[in-house]
């Protein structure tokens, strides 16, 4: 399962927990546009800067 801003946005099936969870991530991304995943991007961006500014 894919959480995005705590919303469930995909599931994965695979023979191992790493094909389930890159088996997740192909079917966010399938559904993505370019915006939305500019959005999501902008977003990792302002939590990577408010992490390296706790150090």
């Amino acid at each position: 399962m894919v959480l995005i801003d705590n919303i469930e946005s995909g599931h994965g099936i695979g023979t191992s927990k790493k094909e389930a969870e890159q088996d997740a991530a192909r079917s966010v991304a399938a559904d993505m546009d370019d915006e939305i995943c500019a959005r999501l991007l902008d977003k990792i961006d302002k939590l990577e800067a408010k992490r390296c500014k706790k150090r």
